[in-house]
């Protein structure tokens, strides 16, 4: 018995010990890893911490860099600045000194001295100008140009026209020619100038020069009757729609009415401002059509153009007096409405003082409409604005022949038959009209509905369609 406690005894300390020994080996197992941990994250801590520094020292460098490029350009600015002001002063000098020289030339006494003076300036801005004839090449033309406004100018400012004008030709300096005789107003040397250089472009600088300058050299160009000039300057202003007026001012003035028509019929369209200058550009575009050689020549377009601007100069006049008012178009003269804008004003107008005829010229307007689809919409919108201008809640259905006398619509259509148009063509089916958005709270009437469909039914027996061969 004693044996066995021992041997039981012994079993127990084996087993605690065992159990001791795997605790420890536990817990130093839990401290390795604990310690593994820490060094891992302290591990982690430091790389964050470098990477950190890293991108600290990397944008401090940027920013270096940055402040350096910005040091550097403004430096570059005011090296330019400066490049720029010393420029200045140079040519204030320069021109200084010109203009010194000049009026040393100018207020010297003696004229024999004076005259030696300009004969040797003329010589020597000859002399300049021959050696400086290499730079006439295209990378260098520039330096040319230059050069030749600084030497020959001069002359020009002194009142030394001829002998400007001198170099001027010599060195081919056609701008500088222009200028000297549109300055001096002097046309019949300009004009000739054209006439001996045809194809160096001196016409198309004159002309240029004199319409950007405006005044009475214009007229006394457009009035120009020299054969060889006359047809140049015809041909510069067709090559631009800008200059259309004063092509018609020419061709009226040469008396050539099928060229002048066109291009006052183009005035007449791109006029917006007023319907007075409309209605005049397209009533003189008219008078030229009948009064040229030919009227039955001219183009459909140019004639297509002036009837419809005097078609809707027309409209414009006959206009309600309420749209007018409520637009503030009752002035003496107006800006051009387009005919979308005008018949949207006759769609939008309030009262009830249109008539039939009132919708009728709404009606007509459609026609200038050119995208078919909006040209239809706008004529729905038309007929169901003269449908809606009625009160059809005391509408009779037992005497539906009284209504249609009554009702703006369908005098309207009545009135579109008698002036010879279309019916079929502008008049919008009946099904179609009670699903138009303007008339959903009407199409829900019976008494509507009725009327409606009764009316087209005498218009289809009043107008049959024709029968099929």
């Amino acid at each position: 018995m004693k044996r066995r406690l021992r041997d039981a005894e012994k079993t127990t300390r084996r087993r605690l010990r065992v159990v001791e020994k795997k605790t420890a080996r536990r817990k130093d197992e839990d401290c390795e890893k604990k310690r593994r941990r820490l060094q891992e994250e302290e591990m982690k801590t430091a790389r964050r911490r470098e990477e950190d520094c890293e991108k600290k020292r990397r944008t401090r460098l940027r920013r270096k860099e940055e402040d350096y490029e910005k040091k550097k350009t403004a430096r570059r600015r005011e090296e330019d600045c400066e490049k720029k002001r010393r420029t200045r002063l140079r040519r204030k000098e320069e021109d200084y000194e010109k203009k010194k020289t000049a009026q040393s030339a100018h207020n010297c006494p003696d004229p024999n001295v004076r005259w030696q003076l300009c004969e040797t300036a003329g010589a020597l801005a000859d002399r300049l100008l021959s050696d400086a004839a290499p730079l006439r090449a295209p990378h260098t033309r520039h330096v040319h140009d230059k050069l030749s406004q600084d030497i020959i100018r001069p002359f020009m400012e002194e009142g030394l026209t001829e002998r400007a004008a001198v170099l001027a030709e010599k060195f081919r300096e056609w701008q500088l020619l222009v200028e000297l005789c549109v300055r001096a107003a002097d046309l019949p040397r300009l004009y000739a100038y054209v006439d001996k250089y045809p194809s160096e472009g001196v016409a198309e600088l004159a002309f240029a020069q004199i319409v950007d300058g405006g005044g009475p050299l214009v007229s006394a160009l457009v009035r120009c009757e020299r054969p060889n000039v006359a047809s140049k300057l015809t041909a510069w202003l067709q090559a631009s729609p800008t200059r259309a007026h004063l092509l018609a001012l020419q061709r009226l003035t040469a008396r050539d009415y099928s060229a002048a028509a066109p291009a006052l019929a183009q005035l007449a369209g791109e006029e917006q401002d007023s319907v007075n200058r409309m209605t005049t550009m397209a009533s003189l575009a008219k008078l030229c059509i009948l009064a040229s050689d030919e009227p039955e020549n001219q183009p459909a377009e140019t004639r297509r153009k002036v009837e419809t601007c005097l078609a809707l100069s027309d409209q414009h006049a006959a206009l309600p007096r309420d749209i007018r008012l409520h637009y503030g178009l009752d002035a003496e003269d107006t800006k051009v409405i387009p005919p979308e804008e005008m018949i949207q004003m006759y769609i939008d107008a309030e009262g009830q003082n249109l008539t039939e005829y009132d919708y009728k010229k709404a009606l007509d307007l459609t026609d200038y409409v050119p995208d078919i689809e909006r040209r239809d919409d706008l004529r729905m919108k038309v007929w169901c604005a003269s449908i809606v201008r009625d009160d059809w809640a005391a509408c009779r259905v037992e005497a539906p022949a009284d209504e249609l006398q009554r009702r703006l619509f369908f005098r309207l259509i009545d009135l579109v038959h008698l002036m010879g148009g279309e019916v079929e063509l502008v008049l919008p089916g009946a099904e179609e009209l009670l699903a138009a958005p303007a008339l959903s709270a009407l199409a829900q009437d019976a008494r509507f509905g009725y009327i409606l469909k009764y009316g087209y039914e005498c218009l289809a027996a009043r107008d049959p369609p024709p029968a099929q061969a």
